[in-house]
């Protein structure tokens, strides 16, 4: 029988991850159907954030749900559908981790050079942005299949992540989602510098430079730090703490923070009625809302 800790850690990663679907589909229905917050154009990679988090946790609902179904019997372990389960995760994961850099670094330009993101922001097809992204995904695959030569024949006993993909790939996946941390990392502590240290010395009030858009932003990276990279931490340095004993710690961290975050968005954009004010003042050039 498994550990009391590794069900209750499971089921708070499926419930969390199933309230992160629900309510991500909740703002894109709220928004595209109900139009309860105004469509703008330029926000299209943070509409396309909540289509991709509404299918990735659905996944790792999904994963979950079949891990703890495996803790119960063995009846329900059917050959390699841990991959099928996973894979999807994986590549949606990616999705999610580029498009939160992209749009903290769209933040950033806004910011830092308002003029110039006002002028030339509009002429970047969004298609280019979303090629950009597909061809990522496209390499990623090479990665897994060609490079790292994986060949499907997960082990009936496999349950996680690690059993159910080669160590190469494995390596790889570690790489990419560290890097990601350390940008998205660099790029909040950056806008966080412009908007709050800067605007103080200068005497602008941080309530009138903030916009939604920016605030979405910054929420996403925080939570990427708290609940992404903090469990990474524990898991890569504290031996104690792994997937056999405590279970899907970092699942049950991510997700929560997914959650959270989807329930202060839904706040922000759909419940509150207080209108925002622009980013920069009357006197200068608003880059976006």
């Amino acid at each position: 029988m498994p550990a009391a800790s590794v069900i209750v850690v499971a089921s708070i990663a499926f419930l969390s991850a199933q309230t992160s679907c629900f309510l991500n589909f909740f703002l894109l229905y709220s928004i595209f159907f109900k139009k309860k917050s105004p469509i703008k154009p330029d926000w299209s990679l943070i509409y396309f954030r909540f289509g991709a988090d509404s299918v990735y946790t659905l996944f790792i609902a999904l994963n979950m749900l079949y891990f703890l179904l495996l803790q119960i019997s063995s009846v329900f372990n059917f050959k390699n559908f841990i991959f099928y389960l996973l894979w999807p995760s994986l590549t949606l994961g990616t999705i999610r981790a580029t498009v939160v850099f992209l749009i903290t670094l769209d933040r950033v330009i806004a910011a830092y050079i308002p003029v110039f993101y006002h002028n030339y922001r509009s002429r970047i097809p969004i298609i280019i942005v979303f090629t950009t992204i597909i061809c990522y995904i496209v390499f990623e695959q090479y990665v897994l299949f060609g490079f790292c030569g994986y060949v499907l024949d997960v082990p009936l006993s496999c349950d996680n992540l690690k059993c159910a993909i080669s160590q190469c790939y494995y390596d790889y996946w570690l790489w990419y989602e560290q890097i990601m941390y350390v940008l998205i990392g660099i790029l909040t502590i950056s806008l966080c510098f412009r908007l709050f240290v800067w605007n103080y010395c200068n005497g602008v009030s941080t309530s009138h430079v903030v916009t939604r858009a920016t605030r979405i932003a910054l929420l996403e990276s925080v939570m990427i730090c708290t609940f992404d990279a903090f469990p990474s931490f524990l898991l890569a340095h504290i031996p104690s703490v792994n997937f056999q004993n405590v279970g899907p710690i970092s699942a049950a961290s991510k997700n929560t923070g997914f959650a959270i975050e989807a329930i202060i968005i839904c706040r922000l954009l759909i419940f509150k009625k207080e209108s925002v004010q622009p980013m920069w003042s009357t006197s200068r050039i608003s880059p976006s809302s």
